[in-house]
């Protein structure tokens, strides 16, 4: 089976990232993971993750496996988690890595399973520096660092597919920052820079980790969400811009007030990715034009 667009760019990322099923049955293993474990997919797909793999280990000694299990907590509670934790690599040595765990959830909001995301520790990084400069040119943004809008639109594109099947809903967000235009007049490259990363990290800070955050263009920023409602994706974009609207941002000197204008839309089996990003585009205006510092989710005709 190909790999779909979506495989593709995970498989293109530094961080290890895989899934296992409710019953810790491992179903995807990338690129990142093959590296900084040491255990190609081939050799782990298909097995549960307490067989002896990765023999993971709480910074104090502890196996995690039959004690402190963070997957068994999450698959009962939902509850993300995030730590620091040593396994042991293919040939026996251990790494220390930053671990991330996010539960998934079906189109009727049961957990189905857990998705773990991680980094080694710079003692262990080998990756050529050219290679990896070329991967970050091909697929982030060099200032926020996030996903560009071509890797963006995969996800989007991946993300349709697994909609189309499994009727799993989703949300799309469109972020602009008021004014943007005449910061660039006021402040130098560097300060306006500044304000994009800031407010790219405020964003990210208030989404879950298996939303996505992209650069859409040189002054917004686009989201999915997963799992949401009208009512869901309203809230969740009512406190980023609430948030982004309480926050000082120091700027050379001084310091400024930043405002957002948003527009969203939740994906129908009607739409194609062109046809929902038009239909966020669309809202996104009717914010701007309603004076900015404004959601819009639906226009009332």
């Amino acid at each position: 089976m190909n790999k779909s667009n979506y495989q593709n760019l995970l498989d293109n990322l530094y961080e290890g990232i895989y899934y296992v099923d409710i019953k810790k049955t491992i179903k995807y293993w990338s690129s990142g993971a093959e590296r900084i474990t040491g255990y190609s997919s081939d050799e782990v797909l298909g097995k549960r993750c307490s067989e002896d793999i990765l023999k993971p280990q709480s910074l104090d000694g502890r196996e995690m496996c039959k004690t402190n299990c963070i997957l068994t907590d999450t698959l009962k509670t939902g509850s993300f988690a995030q730590t620091e934790i040593y396994i042991t690599h293919k040939d026996g040595h251990k790494v220390l890595i930053a671990l991330r765990v996010a539960p998934m959830y079906d189109h009727i909001g049961k957990i189905v399973g857990v998705t773990q995301i991680f980094t080694d520790s710079k003692d262990n990084i080998d990756l050529d520096e050219k290679e990896a400069e070329s991967r970050k040119t091909a697929y982030f943004d060099p200032i926020t660092k996030l996903p560009n809008k071509n890797s963006f639109e995969m996800v989007l594109n991946s993300t349709f597919s697994g909609f189309r099947r499994n009727n799993w809903s989703f949300g799309v967000f469109l972020f602009t920052i008021d004014n943007f235009s005449k910061f660039k007049d006021i402040y130098d490259l560097e300060s306006c820079n500044e304000i994009l990363k800031k407010v790219s990290y405020a964003i990210v800070d208030n989404l879950r980790p298996f939303d996505t955050l992209g650069k859409w263009s040189e002054q917004e920023f686009a989201a999915i969400v997963i799992n949401v409602d009208d009512d869901k994706l309203t809230l969740i974009g009512e406190r980023i811009k609430t948030l982004i609207e309480k926050t000082t941002i120091p700027v050379g000197k001084g310091s400024i007030k930043l405002t957002l204008s948003i527009g969203a839309s939740i994906a129908s089996q009607n739409d194609s990715s062109e046809i929902l990003m038009s239909k966020v585009k669309s809202h996104l205006e009717h914010s701007i034009k309603k004076g900015g510092n404004c959601l819009t989710i639906k226009i009332n005709t």
